[in-house]
């Protein structure tokens, strides 16, 4: 006798299999992340509109999007092309080779707008295209896989753990070389960018380049790769960050908390790249030199000033909030680019940090302050920095030096300064409390000065609503 009818067996099968995803989950601990998969995976995620021979893509892929394209496909038969638009990669692989596959084997093109962003399994369904275009201005982002212990490089290259998506590139490129660099551009948590050179070099565009101008009021994805946004991006006020550090992650959903005040449907707040987190393999595999790090210091000062740049051009009123080794990137800013923003926010920074500090930094090495004062040795969690790899503390290190050792107070002698305010920890063991000189700097460049009693991770916490109001004003927080 039957007592359960054949949908009652299959909501059982069902209900066995996610059980034992959880069950598994726990074992791995990682149940949040596995549950959010799987949630993922039931929902619509990937974005599709066709436009003449066209399908616009935006989202990532999932266990769905196989079934959505080829049946628009099926409903669309003047569809050549696939046009990839915001892509951030892909949450079931098997899918996505599965769609890679169906697309290669119909004849179907694949396309970059200058607008477009992909990365990850986004990058692979892209090879697959028959015919692989690109605008200039488009973002292609690579990086490593995981099996959740090791990452693909730890594995020996004939290790049969790289065979399906080394045969995958192969197939599609007539060579696995994109294969092999993509799992030594970046950790399987980083992205890195692809230059034009690399993305000509490696043979994933059939084409040359095409020159191509942004729609009015857009970033090219070059551009927008750059910022992770929090809040309204239609509001006519943004607030740039430059995060503290340095680290090699560029932090995004971790400054939520710290935000959580500001009422984000009246702005749009991102935190902006830095140079080490666009290319974090090269300061965690490798040694670099103090110059080195001035160069990559400058590059991170510029991405900065383009987007300050691009929004006022936008006519958005534009503020911009720097913490730490942010404080000193937002000095830096003022002083090359002069007062390009509608107001500054600098935290926990130093005008003009003393050579005995900034040289042991320049060496790979790190001090702190006590009471603020007082210079003793640290490790990198000491000094709020570094990572993980062989060289990354001691490369960030450098990264910190090579612009503490600017004199500020000399470099902001003719930059109007009315707009800028200045919050330091007087007992602040990262980079000490501001001189008695550095303090009277601010007082003559009139300058808004808020003075915590604590120490940096304190001050930081504790000031950053007062800073951001006596920045921007009460009219932008709940």
């Amino acid at each position: 006798m039957h007592i359960l009818g054949s949908k009652g067996a299959i909501a059982i099968a069902i209900l066995l299999f996610i059980v034992i995803l959880l069950g598994i989950a726990f074992y791995l601990q990682t149940p949040i992340v596995i549950a959010k998969i799987m949630w993922m995976n039931t929902r619509q995620l990937t974005q599709l509109q066709v436009d003449g021979d066209a399908i616009i893509l935006n989202g990532p892929i999932n266990s769905r999007t196989y079934g959505q394209v080829t049946k628009i496909i099926a409903e669309n038969p003047q569809v050549t092309t696939l046009v990839e638009e915001v892509m951030p990669g892909s949450l079931d692989d098997d899918t996505m080779i599965k769609l890679a596959y169906f697309v290669r084997e119909h004849g179907l093109n694949t396309h970059l707008r200058s607008i477009s962003q992909i990365n990850s399994g986004a990058v692979d369904l892209f090879l697959a295209g028959v015919e692989r275009t690109m605008e200039r201005g488009a973002h292609i982002g690579v990086h490593s896989w995981s099996d959740g212990n090791k990452e693909a490089v730890d594995f020996p290259k004939d290790a049969p753990e790289h065979e399906k998506n080394r045969k995958y590139v192969e197939t599609m490129l007539g060579s696995d070389d994109f294969y092999w660099f993509t799992i030594q551009a970046a950790p399987a948590g980083g992205i890195y960018e692809m230059s034009e050179e690399e993305i000509l070099r490696y043979g994933l565009l059939t084409q040359p380049i095409i020159d191509a101008t942004p729609p009015p009021g857009q970033m090219t994805g070059v551009m927008a790769s750059k910022l992770y946004k929090m809040g309204n991006s239609e509001s006519d006020t943004v607030l740039l960050i430059a995060q503290g550090g340095p680290i090699t992650t560029q932090l995004g959903e971790e400054l939520r908390p710290a935000l959580r005040k500001l009422d984000r449907n009246k702005l749009m707040a991102a935190t902006v790249a830095q140079a080490q987190t666009l290319d974090p393999n090269r300061f965690i595999k490798q040694p670099i030199t103090f110059d080195e790090a001035k160069v990559a210091d400058a590059k991170t000062v510029a991405i900065l000033a383009d987007m300050v740049q691009w929004y006022h051009d936008q006519h958005k009123k534009v503020y911009v909030a720097g913490f730490s080794f942010g404080a000193f990137v937002v000095q830096d800013l003022l002083a090359t680019q002069g007062n390009i923003a509608d107001g500054y926010l600098i935290m926990v920074g130093r005008l003009d940090m003393p050579e005995e500090v900034w040289r042991v930094f320049a060496e790979g090495r790190m001090v702190g302050f006590e009471d603020g004062v007082t210079i003793v040795p640290v490790d990198a969690e000491g000094a709020g920095m570094g990572g993980q790899g062989e060289y990354t503390d001691a490369n960030m290190a450098k990264l910190a030096a090579g612009l503490g050792y600017k004199r500020y107070t000399q470099l902001l002698a003719e930059t109007p300064m009315q707009n800028v305010v200045y919050v330091y920890g007087e007992k602040d063991d990262q980079v000490g409390r501001l001189s008695s000189e550095e303090v009277a700097f601010l007082q003559e460049k009139g300058v808004t000065i808020i003075v915590s009693p604590g120490k940096h991770m304190e001050t930081f916490e504790k000031y950053l609503t007062p800073g951001l109001k006596a920045m921007m004003g009460e009219s932008y927080f709940r």
